[in-house]
């Protein structure tokens, strides 16, 4: 078995938030990956998958994620590749460093990063092993701010939805293949497609030529007009966007690097539970 403790102890020392942060993601990870597998009768070996979920998120100490308490100088979208190099440099098996560097979002395609002018080498990041896709899945239940508790099938989904309509496919894919259950009836029943994104709309602005500043607030203006949310709440049940850049898919207000001129506007409370809503 891999020692995955000596790993993260080399990385992240002993008594400090972002140790504890990560302990706490991870090990809820590994918890609802193996919940998973027992129930799905997977035949992956119990111990690497709980090594892979240890170690997924390996590289995000060295991002930019204040709020998070990563303190390093990288875009945080790159922490699944920094991750996998240093897994890799540790020694550790390729099947182990491909789950840290496959399990971004629901996976990344080389045409999303080309699209979107991601930080990342142009090639796909998308699991392809069925380990990989087990910690993918898994992942998406958990943020690592907040209250860290595991998320509802639907805030899982609508967290992957913001970055658009591929994205939630691929999620749900691995959805079907883990429980065995078919899209929920929102999506088979219906002939509208799901709603764009904000991030997908801004992107779509910002390639007809308006700055960010403008893009963002074209598309503020014009998401009151149409009643988005309202739209995204038929579909989604009621939307429930985590707070992540649509440009690095940090957890926290490090995007404002890309958009310099941009200012993030106060979520707003949609009900007495303190869900919010990302504007």
């Amino acid at each position: 078995m891999i020692d995955y403790n000596s790993i993260i102890d080399r990385y992240y020392p002993a008594g400090t938030p972002l140790r504890d942060i990560y302990i706490r993601h991870c090990r809820a990870v590994a918890q609802k990956a193996l919940e998973i597998a027992d129930r799905a009768g997977l035949t992956i070996d119990r111990d690497t998958i709980e090594a892979a979920a240890m170690l997924h998120d390996i590289g995000i100490f060295a991002t930019n994620a204040p709020s998070i308490h990563c303190t390093g100088s990288e875009p945080y979208i790159r922490h699944g590749i920094i991750g996998a190099e240093l897994l890799r440099k540790e020694g550790v098996g390729e099947d182990i460093a491909a789950v840290a560097e496959r399990h971004t979002g629901s996976g990344i395609t080389a045409k999303e990063i080309t699209d979107r002018n991601l930080p990342l080498p142009h090639c796909g990041y998308c699991p392809r092993t069925q380990l990989e896709r087990l910690i993918c899945y898994a992942d998406k239940f958990f943020s690592k701010s907040g209250d860290m508790t595991e998320k509802s099938l639907e805030r899982a989904m609508s967290s992957v939805a913001s970055f658009g309509n591929e994205s939630l496919e691929r999620f749900m894919a691995m959805h079907s293949e883990f429980t065995g259950q078919n899209t929920p009836s929102w999506r088979r029943n219906t002939d509208k497609p799901l709603p764009q994104s904000r991030n997908d709309r801004i992107f779509s602005l910002r390639d007809s030529g308006l700055s960010a500043s403008q893009a963002t607030a074209s598309d503020s203006s014009s998401e009151r007009r149409s009643g988005y949310r309202q739209d995204c709440r038929q579909h989604l049940c009621r939307l429930h966007i985590q707070p992540l850049c649509c440009m690095c898919y940090a957890p926290d207000n490090a995007h404002l690097t890309h958009f310099p001129t941009a200012r993030r506007s106060p979520r707003r409370q949609v009900s007495q539970d303190n869900d919010s809503l990302c504007t």
